[in-house]
């Protein structure tokens, strides 16, 4: 029946995004108002799609009984600021990938500055950029050579990153590594989002042990302890390595 697996997609689409916290929210509002004014340009060609949809996310009587929603104005100085921010986040990717350090290691500042001195970004923009980029710090200022900077300019854009890792961000990055183990093994044993687990490990690194009980974010991998154990008998293991360093996971569920 394509009405009820239309019905199933949606409603998983929308389930999946409900993990509690302030940003899955926000994404929840915006993909509900994407959705929502999609189907009402999808309902002529689309009828039974788009009423499912809409009705689903509104819980009104029909789509084919909906207003048009009004275009409105906007400032051209906000698509320039985007522009700019997409171009900060491009050289900053550039930078990472030339100097070999993936997105999942934080790094502590990037610097940039445009050849249009009216051109400016706000703190909003400036965390999206930092968030895009995984860095602790973006700053607006002219661009100085150091020791452990590198940088890329373009298109009147340029930008210095610090690839300098201190012992902290090695941790954080070697924790960000860690859920990203842990989530691939969510996924492989086939655990639902929001499926609370208990995870056992055992290494014999202790920079990777402390990054495991101190800094991944167990809200994040629905876990409810985390505790080293070589008797358990775990339901879902595997054996990772993160920055060279070999460690064993386990999930039981809870």
């Amino acid at each position: 029946d394509v009405y009820k697996r239309q019905t199933w997609y949606v409603r998983r689409s929308r389930d999946r995004m409900k993990l509690g916290n302030e940003d899955s929210r926000t994404a929840l509002r915006v993909l509900g108002y994407s959705l929502v004014e999609i189907s009402k340009m999808l309902a002529p060609f689309m009828p039974y799609l788009s009423e499912v949809i809409y009705r689903d996310l509104t819980s009104q009587e029909s789509v084919h009984l909906a207003s048009w929603t009004e275009a409105r104005e906007y400032r051209q100085s906000i698509l320039d600021e985007m522009t700019a921010a997409r171009q900060i986040v491009e050289l900053g990717l550039s930078l990472r990938k030339e100097q070999n350090l993936k997105v999942r290691q934080p790094l502590a500042e990037l610097q940039y500055s445009f050849s249009d001195e009216e051109l400016s970004l706000d703190e909003f923009m400036q965390q999206i950029i930092a968030e895009e980029l995984n860095v602790k710090k973006v700053t607006n200022t002219e661009l100085i050579s150091r020791s452990n900077w590198v940088s890329k300019e373009a298109m009147g854009c340029s930008v210095a990153l610090n690839t300098e890792l201190t012992e902290e961000l090695k941790t954080e990055g070697m924790a960000r590594d860690l859920e990203r183990a842990i989530q691939d093994l969510r996924k492989k044993s086939g655990l639902k989002v929001g499926q609370i687990v208990d995870l056992y490990y055992n290494s014999s690194d202790d920079q990777l042990v402390h990054a495991l009980t101190n800094m991944v974010d167990r809200k994040k991998t629905f876990i409810n302890q985390i505790k080293t154990n070589l008797e358990v008998d775990a339901d879902y293991e595997i054996q990772a390595t993160v920055n060279g360093s070999a460690i064993w996971l386990g999930l039981v569920q809870v």
